[in-house]
């Protein structure tokens, strides 16, 4: 069975096709972040020029803002840097990216009353099960509204959750 619907305004000349989505319930959300994207004011634009709703990351995605650019010197090159694993390198970078993208999107989450806004943060699966590690990032990344991590296919940990929520 094919069904065909027209789109209003979408296809109209001078209508952004994404905002066009926003009409019919649809939040886009872009899975991408990088550095320059936050501080260029890159991702200010997208928000307002195509309605942009939210944003997802993972570690893929921050291999890739890393080895591509010159945007994490400043944490690369610093003398916390050296005395860190890999590990402590990526949450120490991942973890800024997320905060700085949460509060790009503070308009959104308080427009849409918390409906959208958001900015996610995947576990790597191969630290997926660490939940001692997964608590860490979590609180860290996420003590603004609007942001939260999610493990690889499954929920956040009831654990983690509990224990974030007994803090308070």
């Amino acid at each position: 069975m094919t069904t065909t619907s027209t789109l209003p305004n979408v296809g109209a000349k001078g209508v952004n096709p994404l905002k066009a989505l926003l009409e019919f319930g649809q939040s886009p959300w872009m899975d991408y972040i990088r550095r320059d994207l936050l501080t260029s004011g890159g991702l200010k634009k997208m928000i307002q020029e195509d309605g942009l709703m939210g944003m997802t990351s993972n570690p893929t995605i921050f291999e890739k803002a890393i080895t591509g650019s010159k945007d994490y010197a400043d944490i690369l090159e610093s003398p916390e840097a050296k005395k860190l694993d890999a590990k402590g390198v990526y949450e120490k970078i991942a973890i800024r990216d997320v905060q700085d993208a949460t509060d790009i999107f503070k308009s959104v989450y308080q427009q849409t009353k918390r409906r959208d806004g958001y900015v996610s943060l995947e576990v790597a699966p191969t630290l997926a099960n660490d939940t001692q590690l997964r608590c860490r990032v979590r609180e860290k990344a996420c003590p603004r509204f609007g942001s939260f991590s999610k493990k690889a296919s499954t929920s956040i940990s009831p654990f983690c959750l509990r224990s974030r929520s007994m803090k308070k």
